[in-house]
């Protein structure tokens, strides 16, 4: 049995499907299922996860993901990230 984020790795429908590309264009995940299986509140979901990022970029400092550094990603039925380095951008003066 598949679990149905291995959708989102498909070889034929993204490029370089391992990589975490944030800005991804077009990206057609199906992370909150398809069909008559798609979560009724998916809509509530990504609402709250913007604010909550907007909010928490707001807060922050400039950053940049460390280049030396690659994103630990695990999979399973949700894909997540276990480590992230970021480096902080020092203000030009």
């Amino acid at each position: 049995m598949l679990s149905t984020p291995s959708a989102n790795r498909d070889p034929r429908v993204f490029e370089n499907p391992d990589e975490m590309i944030f800005d991804r264009h077009p990206n057609p995940h199906v992370g909150f299922a398809v069909g008559p299986h798609r979560c009724l509140g998916m809509h509530l979901a990504r609402r709250e996860l913007r604010i909550a990022l907007q909010e928490i970029h707001r807060r922050m400092p400039e950053y940049t993901i460390a280049p030396d550094k690659k994103p630990q990603i695990y999979g399973g039925g949700v894909k997540g990230v276990t480590s992230l380095h970021l480096a902080v951008q020092q203000a030009s003066s």
